[in-house]
């Protein structure tokens, strides 16, 4: 079966229609989810004090995060519960373009893609790779600005962690790069 340019085009231009509060639901579970998993993962993988002995440990942001996310979803769950039972949910049917459930999915997989690499390849080239794979997912067509952009953000980033902050952020290419291994 042959599938013509303007077939697929008009598959991804098609909508799909949704209940405003279905997408609610999925957004609080999934912002339950992600907390607890974040909270969770700290806790069990990362050391409570820095190894570096400058202020806080590796701990203490993905435990803040993740609670704070479980406690969002945990408040608007409650928010939905008190308007169901008040009567003033809002079952409004909202269309959402396909392409645009598409974009949200790449951004998913290219998010849990990072987080697979970072330590393997280190925080300069996995976040470069993301952010310029981000912009260009999200129709940004001036390829070099976008290269540029995702170099000097995460420099900038970089800069903040090691010299503001005082915690190195993984790089072992650069590592292997300067010691003359690879």
């Amino acid at each position: 079966m042959e599938l013509d340019a303007n077939t697929v085009r008009d598959r991804l231009d098609r909508t799909l229609r949704l209940r405003k509060s279905t997408g609610e639901i999925a957004i609080v579970i999934l912002l339950g989810v992600l907390g607890l998993f974040a909270a969770i993962y700290s806790q069990l993988n990362l050391p409570l004090e820095n190894p570096f002995g400058a202020g806080v440990g590796p701990r203490l942001f993905p435990q803040v995060a993740g609670i704070t996310m479980v406690a969002m979803s945990v408040y608007l769950l409650v928010l939905r519960l008190w308007r169901r039972r008040k009567g003033t949910i809002d079952d409004e049917v909202v269309e959402m373009n396909v392409r645009d459930g598409l974009r949200v999915f790449v951004f998913i997989v290219l998010c849990a893609g990072y987080m697979w690499v970072f330590e393997a390849i280190g925080f300069g080239v996995s976040t470069v790779a993301l952010l310029f794979l981000l912009f260009v997912t999200n129709g940004f067509r001036r390829y070099i600005l976008a290269a540029v952009l995702a170099i000097a953000f995460t420099f900038g980033i970089y800069l903040v962690f090691t010299t503001a902050l005082g915690l190195p952020l993984p790089s072992p290419i650069l590592r292997d790069v300067t010691t003359g291994i690879l």
